[in-house]
């Protein structure tokens, strides 16, 4: 899931695929939703850690990955730590290969800040509007309302990853970078990604997308990562 939203928004881009696939969602530790509360740190090897035990709590031992945002920065650390467990990945607008530019950080924290202290809903609008362009989901809205106001606003982005701890990755992996992301563009996420994958399938921009996936975006995406998913390779782009 992503950072900061509950794991069924993140988990609606999947929607095209639930009938072929068998999906496994699991709410991520620390995050918004029904996972223990209690964060643990995205700078070592911790969140990979919880990965492994919920492979092994689900008796997989090893599976496909899709990771959204802050859940592909979760992928990397397990990537650096069992990449065993890894038979292919799928990261969109991902976290994890480059750092947030400074400007849309600073944008973010005033809108959380402003909200947290004058509880003007047209603050959480601005700041999904920067995230998901003009036409966003009020269902985002209102869930970014409640995690501004009931949860404390998790800023430490999972430990950027280095091709040397990953050089164990094997398994194909594509990358998917927003157009208008204003935190992952697809500008560095793309190349950071050819510097990093040993075995990287896939490096593509969705073209008129944001960070918060629209539905024809999701679907687009979900059309383009199927064959993927099925076991077929895409030449790198």
């Amino acid at each position: 899931q992503g950072g900061n939203v509950v794991n069924p928004l993140t988990l609606a881009w999947l929607g095209a695929l639930v009938d072929e696939f068998r999906i496994y969602a699991p709410d991520t530790v620390g995050q918004p939703g029904r996972s223990a509360g209690t964060r643990v740190s995205a700078d070592d090897a911790s969140l990979g850690e919880w990965t492994v035990d919920v492979l092994d709590g689900l008796g997989l031992p090893s599976a496909a990955f899709i990771g959204a945002s802050y859940g592909a920065g979760v992928f990397l650390r397990l990537a650096a730590l069992a990449p065993d467990r890894i038979d292919r990945a799928v990261l969109v607008v991902p976290a994890g290969l480059t750092p947030v530019p400074l400007r849309s950080m600073l944008t973010l924290a005033a809108g959380y800040l402003g909200y947290r202290f004058a509880g003007r809903r047209a603050l959480v609008e601005m700041t999904v509007r920067q995230l998901a362009g003009p036409r966003a989901d009020p269902r985002m809205v209102e869930s970014t309302a409640l995690a501004f106001r009931g949860t404390q606003l998790d800023t430490e982005m999972p430990r950027l990853a280095s091709a040397d701890e990953l050089r164990g990755l094997t398994a194909p992996v594509m990358v998917f970078a927003g157009e208008d992301d204003p935190l992952f563009p697809p500008d560095r996420v793309l190349p950071a990604a050819g510097k990093v994958f040993a075995n990287l399938a896939g490096a593509e921009t969705l073209a008129g997308c944001a960070h918060i996936l629209s539905p024809a975006c999701a679907a687009a995406w979900c059309a383009r990562i199927r064959p993927f998913l099925r076991g077929g390779m895409t030449a790198v782009s």
